[in-house]
Order: C-alpha cells, then structure tokens, then sequence
C-alpha cells in the first residue's frame, strides 16, 4: 500500500513541475515584452528583417505619417543568397507604395 501512495505522491509532483513549466513557457512572452509607446519623430525608421513583412508595413505607416525622412532595411540573420533578394522585394514595396528610393539604406553587412 505504500508503494501506492508513493507512486501518487511521485506523480502528483510530476504533474505540478510540468505544469509549473508550461505555464512559464507559453507565458514568457509576456515577461519579455516592452510596454507600447506612441511612436516619436526620429532620423530614421528601422524595419528589421526575418519576419513575414508586417515590419515592412509598419515602416510604410510610420513613413506616412512623417515620423522619418528615411528607412533603413535588414535583412535576414544568416548571410545567405536570399539577403539580397529579401532586401530587394522589401524595398520593392516600399517604393511602390510611395517611399522614395533616396530615402531608402540597407544593411548588407
């Protein structure tokens, strides 16, 4: 019998810490976030890259709205053959809606 209990006992403990963990796990972007701030005049707009093009988005919005006269682009993390062609599609779409090419930089390092 106290093999029993010692077993429910065991499991019990299991089935806390892994709740405890997930619990933490998929709450961790919470803890991670920066409280929002309504955006301020600056030099320039950052649109950094690796995502699915709403970064773009949002740098076209802010241009709009004339909070920078320019943008600069990143690309991806890695140094790939897809960094130029990831820079060039962004930037592609920017100027089609309306962002000058002048007012573009990109990071190619």
């Amino acid at each position: 019998m106290k093999a029993v209990r010692k077993i429910w006992l065991w499991l019990g403990v299991l089935v806390a810490l892994s709740s405890t963990l997930a619990a933490g796990f998929l709450c961790a972007g919470h803890f991670l976030q920066a409280p929002a701030r309504a955006p301020v005049k600056a030099d320039l707009l950052a649109a950094l890259g690796g995502d699915n093009g709403a970064r773009a988005d949002k740098a076209l919005e802010l241009y709009r709205k004339g909070f920078a006269p320019r943008v600069l682009l990143t690309g991806p993390d890695s140094h790939s053959k897809t960094r130029s062609a990831y820079l060039d599609f962004r930037a592609r779409y920017l100027v089609e809606n309306g962002v000058p090419e002048k007012a573009l930089l990109f990071d190619r390092a």
